[in-house]
Order: C-alpha cells, then structure tokens, then sequence
C-alpha cells in the first residue's frame, strides 16, 4: 500500500486483485479500451512499443492516471470521495504524489525477483526525467533572461522600429 495526499485528505492506493478489478470495470483509455493493470506485468515478457506500453500511457496521460488512482483509492469504500471532489484536489503537486504512490504500487505487483529491476529502472528513469525537466527551466530562465536584456535595451529597441535617429537620418524623405 502506497500513500499520497492531495489537499491535506490523505490517500491510500493498494492494488489489490478487487482494486484492479474496479480499475478495469471503470477505467477506459482514450481508445474506449479498458484499462487492465496486469496488462503492464505481460508487457515485460513482450518486445514493448514504449508508445504503446500501459505504463507509458499512464505516465503520458494525466487524465487516464487521475481516473486509475481514483478507482483505486474508492475500490474498497466507494463513497470516500466523489469523482469531482477527487478531481479538484488533483492539483500538480497532487498529481505527482498520486503518480508516484500509484507507480510503485504497480510496481509491487511484479514477482519478487523482477521488482527490484523494475523499481531501479523506474527510479533511473525518474532522475533522468527530473534532469532534463531541471535542464529545460534552466533553458528557460536563462532563454527569458536574455530576452529581458535585450528588451530593456532601449536602443535595441529603437532600432527594431525603425525609429532610432540613425534609422531617420537614413531614411529618404518622400
């Protein structure tokens, strides 16, 4: 069992067989398919298509994994939250800390042997995944703070108008 919180209610996500029932009884992905968690256990036995993969689409989806957590968390007591409640406290902080606890949970339904090598490729992914995120905003600071130079450069400025006192004096009179 995995625990999240979300607007200070705290959430316990255990995946177990009745959990994943309600999960497949009551969640469909974007195809109308519905969504069964022990698919993610056979993926590991296949060649995977990452784009394909359940655990892929759960990570890419926001809406899908929201709809995942939700049956999983009311599946042993059904008028714990309401669905809508549930979604407005799915803030991103909320969502990540619900992704998170229902990741590892997923994890945990893996043999013994293999969850260990899920949980460190998972763990792996997850750092390579926060670097780059951390690399981008670093991008994007430094891409904004450079634009706010060049912005706060009056004479810039002046020259992308067309209106410095160097672009007049060229400027034949008509």
């Amino acid at each position: 069992m995995h625990r999240f919180e979300a607007g200070n209610r705290e959430f316990r996500i255990s995946l177990h067989l009745d959990a994943i029932d309600a999960v497949r009884d009551n969640v469909t992905d974007s195809t109308g398919k519905p969504v069964d968690l022990l698919e993610i256990i056979d993926e590991l036995n296949q060649p995977i298509d990452d784009s394909a993969s359940l655990l892929n689409r759960i990570q890419m989806d926001r809406r899908l994994m929201i709809n995942i957590v939700y049956a999983a968390v009311t599946a042993d007591d059904p008028d714990l939250i309401t669905s809508r409640e549930f979604r407005k406290l799915m803030t991103p902080d909320a969502q990540g800390a619900a992704s998170e606890a229902l990741i590892r949970e997923i994890i945990s339904l893996f043999p013994q042997p293999r969850q260990g090598t899920v949980l460190a490729i998972w763990e792996q992914m997850t750092t390579i995944q926060n670097t780059i995120q951390e690399m981008i905003r670093k991008e994007d600071a430094e891409t904004t703070g450079a634009l706010l130079n060049v912005l706060a450069d009056p004479q810039l400025l002046d020259n992308l108008s067309g209106s410095s006192p160097e672009s007049l004096a060229s400027t034949p009179d008509a």
